[in-house]
């Protein structure tokens, strides 16, 4: 009880927003489609977090996000698409693991496809990445946008 989990209070308050958000979506996710613009601006600033965790909570909120709405989030996911590259170059190998898990849903929800041209350079090096756990996330989802993509 004595130790505080993040350095920064907010840090903590900005996980437990997006584990809100995670429920409230499951609840009921059409009352999001009307703020779809305005919660893919806040995923990419969230993505772009200096805390490690709230990156990964981000990444994989946004795959859930596309998963449940995929055939409308896709055209507002530009930024988000595009912090989510910038974080396969980050030091934690897990933290890349899961922006991966992320990107999956992200890229193949209607309208977002021409997104992975943002992410082109950094996911090259992903497919030579130094932890063997990144490759094979990499290559899961390579499989998974050239079955699920539309062209």
């Amino acid at each position: 009880m004595s130790k505080i989990p993040y350095a920064e209070p907010s840090e903590e308050v900005r996980v437990q927003l997006i584990d809100l958000l995670e429920v409230c979506l499951k609840s009921d996710k059409f009352s999001f489609v009307p703020h779809l613009s305005a919660i893919a601006r806040m995923l990419g600033h969230a993505v772009a977090d200096s805390n490690p965790e709230m990156k990964q909570k981000a990444a994989l909120f946004a795959g859930l996000l596309s998963r449940e709405l995929s055939t409308q989030v896709g055209i507002y996911m530009q930024s988000t698409v595009q912090n989510l590259a910038t974080n396969l170059s980050h030091q934690h190998s897990k933290v890349r693991k899961v922006t991966l898990a992320g990107m999956k849903d992200v890229i193949v929800a209607r309208g977002a496809e021409k997104f992975v041209e943002d992410a082109l350079p950094q996911l090259k090096f992903s497919m030579n990445d130094r932890s063997a756990d990144v490759r094979a996330k990499f290559y899961e989802v390579l499989r998974h946008w050239m079955t699920n993509m539309e062209i």
